[in-house]
């Protein structure tokens, strides 16, 4: 059944108004900023079929947050589909919904938690209250989800996310209205399943951060070091910079890292995986 959380908040305060029919989604009012009590939006789980292959088995309750259009009837929608992997687009775009409907007032704006995230049954585990900091805790992390969902666990993938995002736009886009979808940086590469899966629903889409298909995270750390690697060899080339960290500051940074793990420090708690953590 629909639970768990965002990743830094409750549960949305919902009036006592009760549902309000729309397309088959029971909406309820509530915040669109988690926590204001605001009640300028509507939220709703809506059941998705867990296996696809099996429609009429076990569901999932997909958490969707929307801002209706200043002008009604709306003329279109703009769903928000969010990176990481592992962003709560409920939680992280209500200023971007916000924002675009004062500046689109003829559009609602969409976003949901794709399964696995915020209050779409988030994957979550009990090494998190201690922190994903270490090898040790990631791999404990990851054999806790898989022996909580086992085989199932394979349904929580960026296809049937994609198709959960096809589904939900049938259900809630009404005669005539355009549709409009957006991704950045992993939403982007959910965006691009989204597409092959529905070539033709959508009247535009945006691709922001582009993870194109093929896409995989194994390379990450070697980029991300190589354009590190490049910054502190622009900070050897200054005069202020080199100053600081000497002839030649990439090795420091290394130095600094074995340190870190021999106690240097050790007041601040700070690890060598938090370092590499805070430098991206």
């Amino acid at each position: 059944g629909p639970g768990g959380s965002t990743q830094d908040g409750p549960v949305p305060d919902v009036a006592e108004t009760g549902p309000l029919p729309d397309g088959g989604v029971a909406w309820s009012v509530c915040s669109l900023y988690d926590g204001e009590y605001d009640q300028r939006a509507e939220c709703a789980y809506v059941p998705m079929p867990f296996d696809p292959q099996h429609p009429e088995g076990d569901q999932i309750g997909v958490f969707v947050k929307r801002l209706r259009a200043a002008v009604q009837p709306a003329r279109g929608q703009v769903w928000f589909v969010q990176g990481g992997p592992g962003g709560a687009a409920t939680y992280d775009f209500p200023p971007w919904m916000d924002l675009t409907s004062q500046t689109h007032p003829a559009l609602d704006m969409y976003a949901a938690d794709h399964r696995g995230t915020g209050r779409s049954e988030r994957l979550s585990c009990p090494q998190e209250s201690d922190g994903l900091d270490t090898p040790e805790r990631v791999e404990g992390c990851g054999n806790n989800i898989e022996m909580v969902w086992g085989s199932r666990l394979a349904f929580f993938s960026t296809t049937e996310s994609a198709r959960d995002l096809g589904r939900l736009a049938d259900l809630t886009r009404l005669p005539g209205q355009q549709l409009f979808v957006y991704g950045g940086s992993y939403g982007a590469y959910h965006v691009s399943r989204y597409l092959q899966l529905y070539p033709s629903q959508a009247d535009g889409v945006m691709l922001d951060g582009i993870a194109p298909p093929g896409f995989t995270f194994v390379d990450f750390d070697d980029h991300m070091s190589a354009v590190s690697k490049t910054l502190f060899d622009a900070c050897r080339d200054d005069a202020f910079c080199g100053s600081k960290l000497g002839p030649d500051p990439w090795a420091e940074l290394g130095k600094l890292e074995l340190a870190l793990d021999q106690g240097h420090c050790s007041n601040l708690g700070f690890s060598s995986a938090m370092l590499k953590a805070v430098f991206g």
